[in-house]
């Protein structure tokens, strides 16, 4: 069980990051198998920050990264193969900006955000309208409505989430790409629990899911 020690510790300066290479390994490969497809992943770095893991991702076929700050998405987008990238903290004030010039930079990387407020929707809005440069890409910036599924942190109601995909939709610099959930709250120790917690925590999001669907007639992410 001593897996992680190391034989040349004294030799290591404290605080250090430490990662053993074949567990990473091991513990990506799972991960891909639990998904069943890598097209299905969208992993988080930002409990790593290390540019050799996303690498190493992508070597796996993940191609979308989510990220919490413009400067892990800086590092992401420095990758090669990434092809989307979605900042999950909605950007706000300067990080508008920071991000359209990321966007305009990595032209060959689909940015995306989430939002849960029409204010951050009307600036993103009028940062694209407002320059000779648009989002990248294809020219607009994909947007996940963020939803309140019980945390009470971030996210909208359902009824917020309609309204903003108006907004959204009545843009040109903007696209409505889908919705964004995060059951953070949820972790109580019995799987069973969690699971049946869970389920029914999503079965709102589902339900606003198929409703949009029927209004755009297409499928949402």
């Amino acid at each position: 069980m001593d897996w992680y020690r190391l034989r040349n510790e004294s030799e290591i300066p404290s605080p250090a990051l430490v990662i053993h290479g074949e567990r990473l390994e091991r513990n990506l490969a799972r991960m891909v198998a639990i998904a069943g497809d890598p097209a299905r992943l969208w992993p988080h770095v930002k409990t790593h920050k290390v540019a050799e893991l996303v690498a190493m991702q992508v070597t796996l076929g993940i191609r979308r990264f989510k990220c919490a700050t413009i400067a892990e998405a800086e590092m992401v987008a420095g990758v090669d193969g990434v092809e989307r990238i979605l900042l999950a903290v909605q950007p706000v004030g300067p990080q508008v900006e920071r991000l359209h010039d990321l966007a305009d930079l990595f032209r060959e990387v689909q940015f995306a955000a989430v939002v849960d407020d029409p204010g951050v929707v009307q600036d993103l809005s009028r940062t694209g309208a407002g320059s000779s440069r648009n989002w990248g890409h294809d020219g607009a910036l994909d947007l996940y409505i963020d939803l309140d599924v019980g945390q009470h942190r971030t996210g909208t109601s359902p009824e917020g989430a309609a309204a903003l995909a108006r907004q959204i939709a009545g843009t040109r610099e903007l696209r409505f790409a889908g919705l964004h959930a995060y059951d953070g709250h949820l972790g109580i120790p019995d799987l069973a629990e969690r699971k049946a917690l869970c389920d029914a925590a999503f079965v709102p999001v589902d339900r606003l899911r198929r409703t949009m669907e029927g209004q755009l007639g297409r499928e949402l992410e």
